[in-house]
C-alpha cells in the first residue's frame, strides 16, 4: 500500500498525479521522490486547465513520466525559441518514457492521443542520467511554388494513387545537461530515386490530425456536380511536391494531395498542414470536398496575418481512416 503523507491535500495532489499517469497507459510505478516537488507540477497543470483553459501535451506527459518513473525533477517547457516543440520522450537512468504518437508509420488517432510507452532501458544518443528529448520543430525555407488557375484544376488528378516512397530517419542530438533535440528527416524515392528531403516534426502531425476535418458526401446517383470558384489558386501536388512546397504558415491557396497510399504520407502530410486540413476519401465528390475546404475555420491568433493556407488531403480507401476519426471541428485543446 502507498504510503501517504498527513497532509490531506498533498494526498489529493498525490493521487491526481497517478491517475494521469494511470490515463496515459502506465502500468506500474517506480520508487517515488520528492512528493512535494511532484505535486507542484500537478499543480502547475491545474492551473493552465483553470485559468488558461489549455491542455498542454509537454506539462501532462512530464507529470505523467515523473509518476511512472519517479524522477521529482520538475520536466521544463520546450524551448521554443531554439526551434523545438513538443517533449517526446524522457529518460531517468535505466528508465526511458516515449510519447505514443512517435511511432509516425502507424495510424494516429484523436482518442487516446495522450499515450506513453514505457521501456526499461535508456534511449540510444541520449547519455545523461536524466534526460529531455525534444523534436525539432524548425523548417527549413521553401521555394514558392507555381500555381495553377482557378477553373483550370483537373479534379481527376486528385484521384490518381502517389506512387512516392517515403522514409524517415531519426537522429538525437544532445543540446545541453539533460536536453535533446529529436530531429526527423524524411526522404522520398520515386522509381528509386531520391527526390526530397525534409525535417519532420511528429508532434505537428498528431495537432493536424487534431484541427482536421473529414469531407462529407451526400450525393447520391453518382451525379456530376460544378466545382464551386473558391477565389484563389488550385494546385494538385504529389507527395514530393507536399514535402518540398507546403509550408504550415504561408497562405497560398487551395491545395490537394493525390491519392495518398500510406500513413507515414498522410501524417507527414497533415504535420505541414497542422492548423487546419480535409481528409477525404476517393468516394467524395469534388463539390462537398470544396465545400469543406472553404468552411474551414481561421484560428484567432492568425487574424491579422491573413489566416491559414486552405489544404485538402486525399486519403485511398483501404487505408484505416474512418467514422471514428471524424471530426466535426478544430479540437478545443492543443499540444
Amino acid at each position: 500500500m502507498l504510503e501517504m503523507s498527513e497532509n490531506p491535500s498533498l494526498e489529493v495532489f498525490t493521487l491526481i498525479g497517478h491517475a494521469i499517469a494511470d490515463g496515459f497507459g502506465a502500468a506500474d510505478m517506480s520508487g517515488g521522490g520528492n512528493q512535494e516537488t511532484m505535486v507542484e507540477e500537478v499543480k502547475s497543470l491545474l492551473v493552465d486547465l483553470i485559468e488558461e483553459k489549455a491542455v498542454k501535451w509537454t506539462r501532462w506527459f512530464g507529470v505523467a513520466a515523473m509518476f511512472t518513473t519517479g524522477c521529482d525533477t520538475i520536466v521544463r517547457d520546450s524551448p521554443g525559441g531554439r526551434g523545438l516543440t513538443e517533449l517526446a520522450a524522457f529518460q531517468y537512468g535505466g528508465l526511458s518514457v516515449l510519447a505514443s504518437w512517435l511511432k509516425v508509420d502507424q495510424r494516429l488517432q484523436v482518442q487516446g492521443r495522450f499515450g506513453l510507452q514505457c521501456a526499461a532501458a535508456s534511449i540510444d544518443g541520449m547519455s545523461d542520467h536524466t534526460g529531455y528529448l525534444h523534436c525539432e520543430g524548425r523548417y527549413f525555407p521553401t521555394a514558392p511554388t507555381t500555381s495553377v488557375a482557378d477553373g483550370a484544376w483537373q479534379w481527376s488528378e486528385t484521384l490518381e494513387d502517389d506512387e512516392t516512397r517515403a522514409e524517415v530517419t531519426s537522429v538525437i542530438f544532445r543540446t545541453g545537461v539533460s536536453s535533446y533535440r529529436l530531429v526527423f528527416i524524411v526522404e522520398t524515392f520515386l522509381a528509386g530515386s531520391l527526390k526530397a528531403v525534409r525535417p519532420f516534426d511528429p508532434s505537428m502531425a498528431l495537432l493536424g490530425h487534431c484541427h482536421a476535418r473529414w469531407a462529407t458526401c451526400n450525393c447520391t446517383g453518382g451525379a456530376t456536380h460544378e466545382v464551386p470558384s473558391t477565389g484563389a489558386p488550385l494546385q494538385v501536388s504529389n507527395f514530393e511536391t507536399i514535402l518540398s512546397d507546403w509550408d504550415p504558415l504561408r497562405r497560398s491557396g487551395m491545395q490537394a494531395s493525390k491519392a495518398l497510399r500510406s500513413h507515414l504520407n498522410i501524417n507527414i502530410a497533415l504535420s505541414l498542414c497542422y492548423m487546419g486540413s480535409v481528409l477525404r476519401t476517393k468516394g467524395t465528390c469534388e463539390n462537398c470536398a470544396v465545400r469543406a475546404v472553404s468552411e474551414l475555420p481561421s484560428p484567432e491568433h492568425l487574424a491579422d496575418t491573413g489566416g491559414i493556407p486552405l489544404r485538402m488531403i486525399t486519403t485511398v480507401v483501404g487505408v484505416d481512416y474512418g467514422d471514428t476519426n471524424r471530426l466535426l471541428g478544430p479540437a478545443t485543446v492543443g499540444i
